[in-house]
């Protein structure tokens, strides 16, 4: 059963809740008035056709579209010759590929902030600082070893387990 919107509130513009052509509250300017509790319907009652909302506006891309360099081609096709030497098919290969670049440019960036940072210890103690043991004892046995300040072994580490499971699969 549809409700029926009282009087007062009848030709109110769907958008701005205003008459159309006045100002708001009557030619005033600022925000109208809120609807008394009388006048607004029980959940679930459908009082009138919504209005149809903007469609929404696609967001900023802050990379801009992939575009194959040479440099970008020469890399692909060396890892992926390399990869299907060592057994794996076409698609295996073209996967392996992106989790291995995507382990580097992970890396790169983690260093890069990391480099970007006057203290890294702030940055370490603001983390250990943050952790609960009773709500993370994993990470807070984890902890030494998170912010890792030697970032090469840490990267050597991760390539390994990434190449250990290329080779397993």
């Amino acid at each position: 059963m549809a409700h029926r919107v009282p009087p007062g509130q009848r030709g109110l513009s769907a958008r701005s809740g205003r008459r159309p052509g006045r100002g708001c509250a009557g030619g005033r300017r600022g925000l109208a008035p809120p609807p008394s509790r009388a006048s607004i319907p029980p959940p679930g009652t459908r009082t009138r056709a919504a209005p149809r909302a903007r469609p929404a506006r696609p967001a900023r891309r802050r990379a801009r579209p992939f575009f194959p360099l040479p440099n970008a081609l020469a890399y692909g096709e060396a890892l992926i010759a390399a990869l299907r030497a060592g057994g794996l098919g076409a698609r295996e290969a073209a996967w392996a590929a992106d989790t291995v670049t995507y382990h580097v440019i992970g890396h790169v960036i983690e260093e890069q902030m990391a480099a970007s940072r006057p203290d890294p210890a702030a940055a370490a103690s603001r983390l250990t600082a943050a952790v609960d043991p009773a709500r993370h004892p994993n990470l807070t046995a984890a902890l030494p070893h998170v912010a890792a300040p030697h970032p090469e072994e840490h990267f050597e580490f991760g390539l390994r387990i990434v190449l250990a499971g290329i080779g397993a699969g």
